[in-house]
């Protein structure tokens, strides 16, 4: 059987199937490329130099310390503001720091000793994809991770706009792992996340995510059989 056509004559997805995909997809890559930025040593993202100076401190896998921390962030944003928690936010808590750690030891041998360009590519591969995937997982609509939920109700329940409210938790976060000495985890790549992470997702936003979902939902809605009045 062709399987082109195969696909083609399956029926479309419903839309909730189709955000819940973007969701798990957004952090499952979201994971992957925190794992490369990790192994290319150029700077890694804010929370990424955050769990980094725990896991040096407590000397427990990346992994582990991620779950741990996102569960007692996600403890006390339950009881402040609920509604920033859903099917996302529990794969990204139980899982994504696995998947980050899975992606250092499978592609670790690659970054030992690497050149100076493969770690570039890999600071390029981190930065771009980790936006791709924020993009089309913040578009799915289906909960935030802990770490975005703290800067999103701060921005909500203070005076303070949420651009300088994540500045804020940005900042605290790599402070917290320099003093953990997570230094390694801080560089060039950690001031490119902070200046153009926001653009390039909101690029992505605009001419990927957002028409893939809501011009496939109209296209969804016009699909449908129009409803024809009875003959006389």
């Amino acid at each position: 059987m062709n399987i082109l056509k195969y696909f083609k004559s399956r029926p479309p997805l419903s839309q909730k199937a189709v955000r819940i995909i973007m969701a798990l997809l957004g952090v499952t890559l979201c994971s992957i490329s925190v794992g490369v930025f990790k192994l290319a040593v150029l700077g890694t993202d804010p929370f990424t130099c955050f769990v980094s100076g725990f896991s040096v401190l407590t000397g427990l896998s990346f992994g582990n310390i991620y779950t741990i921390l996102s569960v007692v962030m996600m403890a006390v944003i339950l009881l402040i503001d609920r509604r920033k928690m859903s099917l996302a936010t529990f794969f990204n808590i139980f899982c994504a720091g696995y998947i980050a750690q899975f992606t250092m030891h499978l592609l670790g041998p690659l970054f030992h000793n690497a050149a100076l360009w493969l770690r570039i590519a890999g600071m390029i591969f981190g930065i771009v994809v980790t936006c791709f995937a924020a993009s089309i997982y913040f578009t799915a609509d289906l909960g935030v991770s802990t770490y975005d939920a703290v800067s999103l109700i701060l921005g909500e329940r203070t005076p303070i706009p949420f651009k300088f409210c994540r500045i804020l938790t940005d900042l605290i976060c790599v402070a917290t792992g320099w003093l953990l000495m997570a230094r390694d985890t801080i560089g060039v790549g950690t001031i490119i996340t902070a200046l153009f992470m926001g653009p390039l997702i909101e690029f992505f936003n605009v001419h990927v995510s957002r028409p893939f979902l809501f011009e496939r939902e109209w296209s969804h809605m016009t699909m449908r059989p129009a409803k024809q009045d009875d003959p006389a």
